[in-house]
């Protein structure tokens, strides 16, 4: 059993990604979602907690892999948010503990967070109409930078933040028909991006 935690999980748009890439491999996959917030709409094994509060009274080298999307909004440049020193940081934290526990990891986010920027994906290198710009920090393993196609012309893509394009379109254009909470589609990571990144790390 190839277990992974996805630490920050949110509705789990990467759990459903490495989900997938484990099916990809036929490899058997168990699911852990860690995160603060109720999570009625993510599909795997959940449970509430502060990952800090979680990492305290759990063995991270039981697991075989570890995905972690810190909150965003911190580094993020949405005009809206006024006070963006409200959200945590957590980035530094978390890297400090992943690289230190020796285990295959990804930690996302925005492109001007404070990670290594070892990979950049866009919504454009798989045929998608979001462009979502986000960086990985990769541990013990890398994956070759793919092409950054350029952009098709304004009003070609999505751009899902708001209310602007409505659930439905929300839905359709990050490949997540599970859930209708907007806020959350918002913040997710497209499934493609976590499934590229693992198939990757397991060969293909």
């Amino acid at each position: 059993m190839f277990k992974i935690l996805d630490m920050f999980c949110g509705i789990g748009g990467s759990s459903m990604g490495l989900f997938q890439a484990c099916k990809d491999n036929n490899i058997n996959a168990s699911i852990i979602g860690v995160d603060i917030f109720d999570m009625p709409d993510y599909q795997f094994k959940f449970i509430k907690d502060d990952i800090f509060n979680y990492i305290e009274y759990t063995d991270l080298n039981s697991f075989n892999f570890i995905w972690a999307s810190p909150p965003c909004q911190r580094y993020s440049v949405c005009k809206n948010i006024k006070d963006l020193t409200m959200y945590g940081d957590f980035c530094v934290d978390i890297h400090n503990i992943l690289e230190s526990s020796g285990i295959p990891y990804v930690i996302e986010n925005v492109p001007q967070a404070p990670i290594r920027k070892d990979l950049l994906l866009c919504g454009e290198m798989f045929n998608m109409r979001i462009i979502r710009h986000r960086i990985f920090e990769l541990g013990t393993f890398k994956i070759e930078q793919p092409i950054h196609k350029k952009h098709k012309p304004k009003g070609y893509y999505t751009t899902v933040a708001g209310h602007m394009a409505g659930i439905r379109k929300y839905k359709e254009v990050m490949e997540i028909d599970w859930s209708n909470n907007w806020k959350q589609l918002a913040e997710a990571v497209p499934p493609r991006y976590a499934r590229f990144i693992l198939n990757k790390y397991f060969g293909r």
